[in-house]
């Protein structure tokens, strides 16, 4: 029989099974084509689909930016000294420095501020050493003033706080304060004060002013030949007479003898080292503004105040005396302080 024989395609189709109920019918599509067809046609053509993503994309970005927003105003704003590491590193550098801690009482208290120098920290408080007797500052609240050297300048902080107890040390009696969660930074003076490093300084000296010296200017002398011995005078590595520790556009602190009486008007030769320039020498009338004797300490520190200045090429030239600015500085020195202020304000504590 050949392949076309009608008997043959009756025997196959015999041969066959029937068809169950719920089959497909012949030539359907696989299901799983059938139930992806839908699918397929919810996706949108090309062009559709960029548009989508470049929707997508820019909610994210947007999204990213009001988050990033957000963080940058709340760094703005938070507050670096409430921060407990920042706190911690101002008051370690105030045990190393033993810096110097003025307590002030209340506005209606009668009695003066208390000066003390920081002994060192404990996890609660401060230990400090009184200058005198400080048995009924006991739980009194005060507001604590202090200063650190940072880098080449001189930072001041502040806070409130109160004084747990005071007991009799070994020298001096001690207080406990309280320690701050947080301190206030705060200027005192128009100007910055900076720490000299000792090579900075190359020479200083101290006399007594006489206001009724012959000279312009109040009795100014302008001929530094005629002057008697120095008081005090600056030598590199001794361990007697006077140092610098501290100056501003305005003034200067100088270390003196414990038992030292410096005069209420001096004359002060300052010369300082320049970077690579010439030295910068003046000669500086002054006003004694206060002489602060500290517990512990065998010196005391003489704060001055401006008020002429003349600076010669030489030690023994003739002053061209100068009234200080009207707003209290001494030109050459606010040249000379100010790139010292900015590299110590660069330092992030």
């Amino acid at each position: 029989m050949t392949e076309s024989d009608p008997r043959t395609v009756a025997s196959d189709a015999a041969s066959r099974p029937e068809s169950e109920p719920g089959d497909p019918p012949p030539d359907t599509p696989p299901r799983c084509a059938r139930y992806a067809a839908p699918l397929f046609a919810a996706v949108p053509p090309p062009d559709a689909l960029f548009r989508l993503l470049l929707v997508a994309a820019g909610a994210l970005a947007l999204y990213w930016l009001i988050r990033r927003q957000k963080t940058l105003r709340a760094a703005l704003t938070a507050d670096p000294w409430a921060d407990p590491r920042a706190v911690d590193n101002i008051l370690t550098l105030a045990q190393d420095q033993r810096a110097v801690f003025r307590l002030v009482g209340r506005p209606t208290d009668a009695e003066p501020a208390l000066e003390t120098v920081c002994a060192h920290l404990e996890r609660r408080a401060l230990v400090l050493l009184s200058a005198r007797d400080a048995a009924t500052w006991a739980g009194r609240p005060v507001r604590a003033e202090f200063r650190v050297t940072v880098g080449d300048s001189l930072r001041f902080f502040r806070f409130d706080s109160v004084v747990l107890r005071c007991a009799a040390g070994e020298s001096s009696p001690l207080l406990e304060l309280a320690r701050p969660v947080r301190l206030e930074p705060y200027r005192r003076r128009a100007f910055p004060r900076i720490r000299p490093s000792r090579p900075e300084v190359a020479a200083l000296g101290l006399w007594r002013l006489d206001p009724a010296a012959p000279g312009k200017g109040g009795g100014l002398p302008p001929d530094p030949a005629r002057l008697p011995a120095p008081l005090f005078v600056f030598r590199p590595g001794a361990a007697a007479g006077i140092r610098l520790d501290n100056l501003s556009a305005s003034g200067l602190g100088v270390r003196v003898s414990r038992d030292a009486t410096p005069p209420a008007r001096c004359l002060i030769f300052l010369c300082l080292r320049t970077n690579g320039g010439a030295p910068l020498a003046l000669w500086l009338a002054c006003e004694r503004r206060h002489l602060t004797a500290l517990p512990g300490r065998a010196t005391a520190l003489l704060g001055l105040r401006i008020s002429h200045w003349g600076r010669v090429a030489r030690a023994d030239a003739l002053i061209p005396w100068k009234p200080a600015a009207a707003d209290g500085s001494t030109p050459p020195l606010l040249r000379w302080t100010l790139p010292r202020t900015a590299a110590a304000a660069s330092l992030n504590l």
